[in-house]
């Protein structure tokens, strides 16, 4: 089915993008752009320009999953098909993504040509591991009923790391301890059969011990 093709690749994309990659400490905030971002050593004059940024970044963000995730409920009550809420997902995070490439494009003009190369080296780290996480979702096989429940926890996921890289009231460090109470891979496993959970667990080791 070419959607649940999609899905995967957007799943993919959306949790780790060309960004970020698994962590020995399996801090599932590093999957995520925005923990990249406030990782960056920066003055507070950097810091105050960025987070503009990042706070239109997370007005953007709440706005498209808000809607998604309301649709979602509506179909649902009315009885519709899966299809269609799946590719209104996946629209919501197509233009997700979009919205992350502008802000990073954006901060990579606030930094200097060092800081870049910082950027650019924590983001190429574990670009390898987006064809081999493709793969192992593609394996588990996913059905449209799980692919909903998934997709749907992502967005809200990521709206929760949003809302947290955008709280200025919170300092970088204070943010980025506050983005590891977002436990996106539990929150995948938890829409697995017991033999989809052995099967992720099994590559989640796997990726643990060659890092």
């Amino acid at each position: 089915m070419k959607v649940r093709i999609l899905a995967y690749i957007l799943f993919v994309y959306f949790m780790i993008g060309v960004s970020t990659g698994f962590c020995a400490s399996f801090n599932d905030s590093n999957l995520y752009q925005e923990a990249a971002w406030l990782n960056l050593d920066l003055p507070l004059s950097q810091r105050e320009k960025i987070d503009l940024i990042i706070v239109r970044n997370n007005d953007q963000i709440t706005k498209l999953t808000k809607d998604a995730v309301n649709f979602t409920a509506f179909v649902k009550i009315n009885e519709s098909e899966d299809d269609r809420i799946l590719l209104v997902l996946l629209k919501t995070m197509e233009n997700v993504n979009n919205i992350q490439k502008d802000t990073e494009n954006e901060i990579i003009k606030c930094l200097t040509p060092d800081q870049q190369a910082e950027l650019d080296a924590v983001l190429e780290k574990r670009s390898s591991i987006v064809t081999s996480f493709t793969a192992m979702v593609e394996f588990l096989d996913l059905d449209d009923n799980q692919n909903i429940k998934l997709l749907n926890r992502l967005l809200l996921c990521k709206n929760q790391i949003s809302a947290i890289a955008a709280n200025t009231k919170l300092s970088w460090e204070q943010r980025k301890e506050k983005m590891q109470i977002v436990n996106t891979l539990k929150s995948i496993t938890q829409y697995l059969t017991p033999a989809q959970q052995e099967s992720f667990s099994d590559y989640y080791l796997k990726m643990r011990d060659s890092d």
